[in-house]
Formats: structure tokens, C-alpha cells, sequence
């Protein structure tokens, strides 16, 4: 794994926690004066979920089937669409300015779109598709700086709910402000990996420590091989050694018992002596 994925999958666990907070502070009647508009409620839940998947495509296909990536970054571009829109009704609905938006210029969702908004829409998600294939540097930067004319123009419309919290439904606000400023964070950190050195994270392996009594079983056991394999060899030696004796004592056995070899002695043992030779002459 990466170590800017990593850091990315912390940063977005911190904006889970954040997005869980605003959650807790929803109010559901609508007779209550700070009820929370359904936008808002559907905007939190989409964000939340979007924050899942985020870390969860990036822990799984973070080596493999990276292009995946691109659901959780064009969702989240959706949700804070959604979310812009939910806080300037409610501020709209408190007789309040609502908030200059930067989405509202980048966004293709508005009713009439401009055409800056669709091209820099798609090259936004042209770049983002590059980063993931190709992990080319210049589609990064191009990534990075709309994620950060996104956290700016978050920051930007919920201000008012930051710094004046006038009723618990501002604290909806609030949590899902700062959850969302952290999310574009992590996608950030995410796509700044071709820019890392030393990216890739080594894991240290580690020496096998057997017990104790297994390490004595094994020294023992190559005592008694060790043992077996010198009296094996010592019987050899003493087999050859034997073999050597039971020959010389042959040899010198041989000698005692015979005599001097006469090399011309029974030459002509299997033959007529001489004399018979010539008497058989004279006869004929």
C-alpha cells in the first residue's frame, strides 16, 4: 500500500466521524422549528456513505482496478452539490444572504449551466481518470486545484454556521461542513501520490521465533544424527580394516604351507618322460 493511501483513508475515517456527529443532531418533526430540510438529511447521508465507499475503493484497488476510484470522487462531487444547494435554502428560509458559492459557477447541475461549468466539469473528471491510469503529474495538479476551489467555496458558504451556532440544527450544519472540507482533504492527499518519494510503503519482516522447546527438540534430534552417522562410520572403518586383515593372514597362511615353487618343476608332468619317447622309436 501507499503511504499517501494511507494517509487518505485516515483523513477520510476523521470526516466519517465528523459526518456521524451532524447525523446525531438531526431533527425529524416537522412542527419544530429547527427541523432539518430533507435536502440536508439526503446531502449528510449521501457524503457519509460516499466517505465509506472512498476508503474502502482505496484500501481494495488501491494496486488493482484503480480506475475504480472514480465512483467515490464524481459521488462526492454530486453530494456537495446537493449539500451547497441544502445550506443556502436554509439560509435563504432565515431571511439570511445565502452564501457565494464557487459550485455555484463550477457546478453542471444548476438550472442553466454555464458552459465554462460543463468543461471544467469534464476536465476535472478527464484528469482525475488520468491520475488514476497513467498517474500522470499535470492531471494531478489539475485534480488537486478543483478539490481545493471545493474546500474553499465550502468553507466560504458555511462560515455563517462556524461562527454563529444559534440553535442545535447548526451543528448539522456545522459537522457536515467540516466533515466535507475534511473528505475533499483526503482526495487530495489521495491524488498527490505521483508527486510522493518513497511512496510505496516496505513492510519489515520479521526473524521466526521458534519456543524453546521446539529449538531443543531440533538440537537434539541433530545430536543423535550426528551420532549415527559417526558409528555408521566408524563400523565402515573397522569393516575395511578387517577385510585387510583377513587378506594378509591368507597371503602369509599360503606361504607357510607351500614350498618353494620350482618354476620348470612338472613341466612335463602331464607328458611321456624321454626315455619312453626314444623306446617307442626304436621299436618303429
Amino acid at each position: 500500500m501507499k503511504k499517501t493511501t494511507l494517509a487518505a483513508i485516515i483523513t477520510a475515517a476523521a470526516s466519517l466521524v465528523l459526518f456521524v456527529l451532524g447525523i446525531v443532531f438531526i431533527k425529524w418533526d416537522k412542527q419544530s422549528f429547527d427541523y432539518t430540510p430533507s435536502i440536508m438529511i439526503t446531502s449528510l447521508l449521501s457524503l457519509t456513505i460516499v466517505t465509506i465507499v472512498f476508503g474502502l475503493f482505496a484500501l481494495l484497488f488501491d494496486k488493482n482496478r484503480r480506475i475504480l476510484m472514480i465512483i467515490p470522487v464524481v459521488a462526492s462531487l454530486i453530494a456537495i452539490i446537493i449539500f451547497s444547494k441544502g445550506v443556502n435554502e436554509n439560509l435563504a428560509a432565515h431571511n439570511l444572504t445565502p452564501a457565494s458559492s464557487v459550485i455555484d459557477l463550477v457546478s453542471p447541475t444548476n438550472n442553466q449551466p454555464t458552459v465554462f461549468a460543463l468543461l471544467l466539469a469534464a476536465t476535472f473528471i478527464v484528469s482525475v481518470i488520468l491520475v488514476l491510469v497513467k498517474n500522470w503529474k499535470w492531471a494531478s495538479i489539475v485534480s488537486i486545484t478543483y478539490f481545493v476551489i471545493l474546500i474553499i467555496s465550502t468553507f466560504s458558504f458555511s462560515s455563517e454556521f462556524m461562527f454563529n451556532i444559534q440553535n442545535k440544527q447548526d451543528y448539522v450544519y456545522l459537522f457536515s461542513s467540516l466533515g466535507t472540507i475534511v473528505l475533499l482533504s483526503a482526495m487530495v492527499v489521495y491524488f498527490v501520490s505521483p508527486f510522493a518519494k518513497n511512496n510505496q510503503m516496505v513492510k519489515k519482516e520479521k526473524p521466526v521465533v521458534e519456543n524453546a522447546n521446539e529449538t531443543e527438540e531440533k538440537v537434539e534430534e541433530n545430536k543423535e544424527e550426528a551420532k549415527v552417522e559417526a558409528v555408521a562410520e566408524e563400523t565402515k572403518v573397522e569393516e575395511k580394516v578387517e577385510e585387510k586383515v583377513e587378506d594378509s593372514e591368507a597371503v602369509e597362511e599360503n606361504t607357510k604351507k607351500g614350498e618353494p615353487q620350482d618354476p620348470f618343476k612338472n613341466q612335463y608332468a602331464s607328458s611321456e618322460s624321454i626315455f619312453d619317447v626314444q623306446d617307442e622309436a626304436e621299436e618303429k
